[in-house]
C-alpha cells in the first residue's frame, strides 16, 4: 500500500509540474503577442524610441483654426501662406475680389498680432511669411 501511495503522489507531482511548464509557456507566449500588438499601436516604449521633443501630433487645420477665432476668410489666407511661405497684399487680394482692401488689411492684422504671420517690410514692399505652428 505504500508503494502504491508513493506512485500516486509521484503522478501528481508530474502533472503539477506538466500543468505549471505548460501554463509558463502559454503565459510566455500570450505576453509576446499583446507586447507585439501594441508596439504597433506605438504604445511600447523602446530604447531606440525618437526623444519626446522631436516628435509632433498633427493638429486638423480646423480645430487650429477655431482655437485661434479665425473667421473663413482669413482660415484661407493663413492656409494658402502656409502652403507658399509668404504672400504679398495682391496676391491676398486676388483671392477675395469683392472684399475691401481694408478689411483685408485688418484680417493680416489679426493674423500678425495672433503671431500666425510676420509683416515683412511697409507700403508697396509688404509680404506676410507664415510663422504659426
Amino acid at each position: 500500500m505504500g508503494n502504491v501511495m508513493k506512485n500516486s503522489q509521484e503522478s501528481s507531482h508530474g502533472i503539477l509540474y506538466n500543468l505549471m511548464v505548460l501554463l509558463s509557456v502559454l503565459s510566455g507566449a500570450f505576453l509576446i503577442i499583446f507586447l507585439k500588438l501594441e508596439e504597433g499601436k506605438g504604445v511600447v516604449h523602446s530604447s531606440n524610441e525618437e526623444p519626446r521633443e522631436s516628435r509632433r501630433v498633427k493638429v486638423p487645420e480646423k480645430i487650429t483654426s477655431d482655437i485661434l477665432g479665425l473667421n473663413s476668410r482669413q482660415q484661407r489666407i493663413l492656409l494658402r501662406i502656409k502652403r507658399v511661405g509668404s504672400l504679398d497684399p495682391k496676391e491676398i487680394y486676388v483671392m477675395f475680389p469683392k472684399v475691401s482692401s481694408r478689411t483685408i488689411r485688418r484680417d493680416m492684422d489679426l493674423l500678425v498680432n495672433k503671431k500666425q504671420v510676420k509683416q515683412d517690410g511697409m507700403t508697396k514692399s509688404t509680404k506676410y511669411i507664415y510663422i504659426g505652428g
